[in-house]
């Protein structure tokens, strides 16, 4: 067994990704929420998350991951372009609920 530190937010990210790789998504989706309850306004912490959120397809979680992609693109480096395709994937799945 691996230990890492609690308090720190990486670590939390990027355990949620290989608990995702392995199929474990409610254990990944639980340390994804850690990571950006450590580090709130990290631009990606929020684009993982709002992958977990987009994956479950229902609009509810779509609505979030909406609104976390968002959040992420206002905080997101030069270059850090992944929020921006994402946006555009989870708004066309989105209109699809009012069709």
């Amino acid at each position: 067994m691996i230990l890492f530190d609690k308090t720190n937010a990486r670590a939390h990210n990027w355990y949620a990704t290989f608990l995702k790789s392995i199929g474990e998504m409610e254990k990944a989706e639980e340390h994804a929420k850690k990571a950006l309850q450590l580090m709130p306004n990290h631009p990606l912490f929020l684009h993982n998350l709002a992958l977990f959120l987009m994956e479950k397809k229902d609009k509810d979680s779509l609505l979030q991951a909406e609104d976390l992609l968002n959040k992420s693109i206002a905080r997101a480096k030069p270059g850090f372009d992944y929020p921006k395709q994402v946006l555009q994937d989870v708004q066309n799945m989105l209109a699809a609920f009012h069709e």
